[in-house]
């Protein structure tokens, strides 16, 4: 994948506006997910993007880090009565090993994993000579055999309720013990998360909580639910108005193999706005396209086409690409099938953004989707409550803007402030899909405002047989492919998401609670 984990640095081939763009990724073996600075460099018509990582503020970078099993994103932590168990990744607990000279030792407990004298089935903590040595190969620690005709066992949890026999589990409960098992993709599979980037990367969960936890909210991320003071207008000498779309708006769409899309989507915005804004898509690869296909990209000059070398780079992954390689104030995130129409209104949009303290202004595709969101718990389970429609009942209406409305989460259809999403942190790379409450969760965590303006819309639109873009002709994509990325794992990432937050689950809601009314 691009840009996804180490000390990476990837270089875009030569291109021209118009064509293809084709990204390579060079990536080190060691597991990493620092949030990249990146610097560009431009000579001629080729393009080179380096990520710079800063290790000054740590020490021991390669060695202390928190043991993530992959699948589902929870990870190996300390227990109260001391064992290694599954647990929350948790940035407040002091879940970090180091993992040197073959031994994964807990930095809380200074003590190494090793196998139970008493059930040895599981792993325990102990003297680090008595421990267990492994190693880290094709994302498995894995135990060192005595024997090279010994089966290879790796770290894996098991499944505690007494009917399982403790068997590994590839779905492991809060709590349930780790033992070493036969090596096994969904069960074994681990992510190595070097400390002070996996801090950083789950900042959110590191906010001041409210003073006097209840048992309507009292678990890591409820230092979340501050609300953002009212939008205000910016002072006269403060605002500098876009003056032309071009030079401030940059469009950013992923897509998964569906180039006819994204050339409908760039002929509306031609036949919209008049003009044509400078667009990027990332698009899953590493192969390219027939040459009807490249002509018509071709007639958009202003639009950079970027395949990956993966053929599953994800949402998150290919709109952060995206987004750091935006150079204007504003951008434009539109999913690839829509069509921009009369109502997608972008000067408006941008007209609220040069003039008060939104960041970013999203719009309607259909239903009510766009609300407020509140951390709290449901039966005892911590849990994010998400209140379709509640934006436009709250009515709190944006200075000047009348037909706008406070809000915090909104559809697939939005202008924001680039450098703001970016110091937000974008995309979470480990989300494949069912990214969007994260993105504006973590919106939400830096104070960011959002604004709803229903007005602003676009028209979201499949073919079963693609699409047509030259006339007289369709052609189309293979649907079951895409499906199949997309929605096959759709449980999977919804479980990773609330595992990242540390909650059960996603609750929709009608209800209007009062906090949801208050202006201040």
């Amino acid at each position: 994948p691009v840009i996804q984990i180490a000390t990476r640095n990837f270089k875009a081939g030569n291109y021209h506006n118009g064509t293809l763009l084709q990204i390579n990724a060079s990536i080190s073996n060691v597991k990493n997910t620092r949030d990249p600075q990146f610097n560009h460099h431009n000579a001629d018509d080729s393009i080179e993007y380096t990520v710079n990582l800063d290790l000054s503020d740590e020490q021991s970078s390669t060695e202390l880090f928190r043991i993530q099993f992959s699948k589902e994103g929870r990870c190996l932590g300390v227990s109260k009565a001391g064992d290694p168990v599954v647990k929350f990744c948790n940035p407040r607990e002091n879940d970090a090993f180091v993992f040197k000279n073959g031994k994964l030792r807990s930095e809380e407990l200074n003590s190494c994993i090793g196998v139970d004298k008493t059930i040895t089935k599981f792993l325990a903590f102990m003297d680090c000579k008595e421990a267990v040595n492994m190693e880290l190969i094709n994302d498995y620690l894995v135990q060192k055999p005595d024997h090279e005709s010994e089966v290879k066992l790796c770290l894996s949890a098991l499944d505690n309720s007494e009917e399982s026999d403790w068997k590994p589990t590839n779905r492991p409960e809060l709590g349930d013990n780790v033992g070493l098992a036969e090596c096994e993709e969904t069960v074994s599979s681990v992510n190595l998360l070097e400390e002070t980037s996996f801090l950083k990367d789950r900042a959110a969960l590191l906010l001041p909580l409210p003073e006097t936890l209840n048992e309507t909210c009292n678990f890591t991320a409820c230092g979340v639910n501050r609300h953002a003071p009212p939008v205000k207008t910016l002072p006269s000498d403060d605002i500098e108005r876009c003056q032309n779309l071009t030079r401030c708006v940059t469009v950013v769409t992923k897509t998964a193999r569906r180039p006819l899309f994204v050339i409908r989507l760039a002929k509306s915005l031609r036949e919209r706005i008049n003009m044509d804004l400078a667009m990027i898509v990332i698009d899953d690869g590493p192969d390219g396209y027939s040459a009807e296909i490249m002509n018509e990209i071709a007639k958009f000059p202003n639009m950079k086409y970027i395949i990956s070398d993966s053929p599953d780079l994800g949402i998150a992954e290919g709109r952060t690409i995206g987004l750091h390689m935006v150079k204007t104030k504003y951008f434009l995130l539109l999913d690839d099938d829509m069509v921009v129409t009369d109502q997608t209104n972008i000067t408006k949009q941008i007209e609220i953004l040069d003039t008060t303290d939104v960041t970013l202004v999203g719009g309607l595709v259909g239903g009510k989707f766009a609300s407020f969101l509140r951390f709290g718990s449901r039966e005892g389970s911590p849990v994010l409550f998400h209140y379709p429609g509640s934006c436009v009942r709250a009515n709190q209406t944006i200075p000047g803007f009348p037909d706008c409305f406070r809000c915090e989460i909104t559809q697939n259809i939005f202008i924001a402030k680039t450098q703001d999403a970016i110091n937000s942190g974008g995309w979470s790379r480990e989300l494949k899909t069912i990214e969007h409450k994260d993105f504006f969760s973590r919106l939400k965590a830096a104070g960011k405002k959002v604004a709803y303006c229903p007005g602003f819309s676009a028209s979201n639109r499949q073919n079963e047989k693609g699409v047509e873009i030259v006339d007289g002709s369709e052609s189309s994509y293979d649907k079951q492919n895409y499906r199949t990325l997309r929605f096959s794992r759709t449980k999977k990432m919804k479980r990773r998401f609330c595992n990242r937050w540390n909650i059960f689950e996603v609750v929709t809601s009608d209800e209007n609670p009062a906090w949801m009314f208050d202006r201040d």
